[in-house]
């Protein structure tokens, strides 16, 4: 499933397209394709629904799922997480590089918000394809490790994403990006969403 923009940010009250037409069944045809979007909205469905669009109203979070179904019956379901901002909300963004060089190698920084109003922080980490980079995050801006930490992203692999809302009571985050094999270079990259003048 992809978005109209490759963004799971979109903006409250414009459209969003989602495209399913990459879907293929090997053995028969793809009969039907059911459409949810997570904000209480009816779901699209029909057989020709590969692309359809969507406007969500509120800001939030929101699961995005469709259900694709082929002439045998059989059932796969693919979902997205889309987070809706608003777009009178500024987005700031920064930018971390750093190399690291085996296993429990670690970087660590601290991130102060910038924005009067925050609403969302999003951390992306992009390392080497051959190596397992983790991320942690904590939100007193104490040093995290990987048994102390608020937030953690940690696959079989070097990109990570943690997403943060709701911050009354943060105004400075400690990162970790640590190393549990492989070496390499890395960019982790800070998207802050809020107001920068009131």
């Amino acid at each position: 499933m992809t978005l109209n923009d490759d963004s799971r940010t979109v903006t409250v009250n414009k459209e969003v397209i989602f495209d399913a037409s990459g879907s293929r069944d090997p053995d028969g045809s793809i009969t039907n394709y059911r459409w949810e979007f997570g904000d209480g909205s009816d779901p699209i469905e029909g057989a020709d629904a590969t692309e359809v669009s969507h406007t969500y109203t509120d800001t939030g979070d929101y699961t995005v799922t469709v259900t694709a179904t082929d002439n045998d019956g059989a059932e796969t379901t693919t979902s997205v997480s889309v987070s809706v901002t608003d777009e009178s909300k500024d987005r700031l963004t920064e930018e971390l590089s750093g190399s690291l060089d085996g296993m429990l190698d670690y970087d660590k920084q601290t991130y102060s918000l910038k924005t009067e109003s925050p609403m969302q922080l999003i951390l992306s980490l992009d390392g080497p394809s051959d190596a397992d980079f983790d991320l942690y995050v904590s939100f007193d801006g104490r040093t995290p490790t990987p048994n102390d930490y608020d937030r953690a992203s940690y696959t079989q692999d070097s990109n990570e994403q943690i997403i943060i809302d709701g911050f009354s009571q943060i105004s400075e985050i400690g990162i970790l990006v640590y190393v549990y094999s492989g070496r390499g270079d890395y960019t982790l990259t800070l998207e802050e969403i809020g107001k920068t003048s009131s």
